[in-house]
């Protein structure tokens, strides 16, 4: 188990909006940490529910995404997962983590009505991250 000497928590994007960001119904976080070694290390946790609010929100908080030293999923839901390719295209090229269910499909079923997908969403899975370059990497499992 690695120890955090500090740690730093900005909201990327959720619910509540303040000043020029722009909210979403989404969850992301940037994650500012020095560890044990004294490296310090920034790390996205999940990307949002809205690809355009979290880079507005990126810009407007005058984060340097090329500063990122990875992207964790918490999991694979699509209010979680929405701007992944984004991010990591932005910073040219990043290591994703989740986990190894994270790209499962996953359908809310209602009686009478048609499933709706709130997995990742189209056009954010693991073959689109992997086109993005030699940094990048299959979302598989977290770092023992």
């Amino acid at each position: 188990m690695t120890r955090v000497k500090k740690l730093k928590i900005t909201t990327i994007g959720d619910n509540l909006v303040y000043e020029e960001g722009h909210g979403q119904s989404g969850l992301s976080l940037l994650l500012e940490l020095i560890d044990a070694r004294g490296k310090p290390r920034k790390v996205v946790l999940d990307t949002g529910d809205n690809k355009e609010a979290l880079m507005h929100n990126m810009k407007f908080l005058r984060l340097n995404i090329r500063d990122i030293d990875a992207i964790v999923l918490s999991h694979g839901h699509l209010d979680h997962t929405a701007a992944t390719v984004e991010v990591v295209k932005a910073a040219g090229g990043l290591k994703v983590y989740g986990h190894p269910h994270t790209f499962i499909q996953r359908f809310i079923k209602r009686k009478g009505k048609r499933s709706d997908n709130i997995g990742v969403p189209k056009g954010q899975g693991i073959a689109e991250i992997e086109r993005l370059g030699e940094r990048s990497c299959s979302p598989l499992s977290l770092p023992r």
